[in-house]
């Protein structure tokens, strides 16, 4: 009896879904605990399962949760009830990964690193979310940060969410609402990634990029955040500035000193 793994639409937190999500069942393909692995997931995501999925669907997450969640469609519940009249299914939930994200032995990474030309001296997350507002960019200081770096005539190119970062009106590229696809290029076009704790930082660990990263400490334990981004979710080793309540005189000393 052929044995599939159907992989719900994940509509949890992104960096949830980079770094353990996908990354646990491209291991279980990897070992053969299944014949085939189906996937649902957003269509500008798809470059995270394309690579492992023997059936690729799409879903859009009408909202994405703060905590690890999935969400099974009408349609794709039908999907998996045709499947079974036939083959053996198997359906692991977000419970499965909550379980397995710091046991680097559970996950298989693919690096999406290109060898290409650089031409941004830094990329930016200027994060903007109601989730954890203590960690966002006020525009002063994601303004002033931007503006002294292009005084120094640095390329900057900035990434986000229309809803989820900061739009600031200086002459910079912007590349926001892209597919990961894009954004993967474009971080792979960058000397260097900027932002506070969010899941582009985390999207660039797996471009193994250099990272310079903060979080507002009075959210977060300092020591249990830096070692996620130094160990846990580094599968790359990339290299990682991690910085407490960083000035913007800090982070552009870090971009310009290269």
């Amino acid at each position: 009896m052929k044995k599939i793994l159907f992989i719900p639409l994940y509509i949890g937190e992104f960096g949830w879904e980079l770094m353990v999500w996908h990354s646990l069942f491209r291991k279980m393909k990897d070992e053969g605990a299944c014949d085939e692995i189906h996937v649902v997931c957003f269509e500008p995501f798809k470059v995270l399962y394309e690579d492992f999925a023997d059936v690729l669907m799409f879903d859009t997450p009408q909202e994405r949760a703060t905590v690890p969640k999935h969400y099974l469609s009408e349609e794709h519940t039908s999907y998996i009830n045709e499947l079974r009249k036939e083959n053996g299914v198997v359906v692991f939930d977000a419970k499965f990964s909550a379980a397995a994200w710091n046991q680097p032995r559970a996950h298989k990474f693919v690096s999406y690193k290109k060898d290409i030309e650089k031409e941004y001296d830094a990329v930016i997350h200027f994060r903007n979310m109601p989730h954890r507002p203590q960690d966002n960019d006020s525009l002063e200081w994601a303004t002033k940060l931007t503006q002294k770096l292009l005084s120094e005539k640095k390329r900057v190119a900035l990434i986000g969410t229309s809803k989820g970062a900061l739009d600031i009106d200086l002459p910079v590229d912007k590349f926001y609402d892209k597919p990961l696809s894009e954004v993967i290029d474009v971080i792979n076009k960058s000397k260097i990634v900027i932002g506070p704790s969010s899941g582009p930082m985390h999207l660039a660990a797996l471009c193994e990029a250099e990272i310079i990263v903060w979080h507002n400490p009075a959210n977060w334990d300092i020591a249990k955040v830096s070692k996620r981004y130094t160990e846990h979710w580094n599968p790359f080793n990339n290299k990682v500035n991690y910085l407490t309540e960083p000035s913007v005189e800090d982070i552009v000393k870090l971009v310009t000193c290269r």
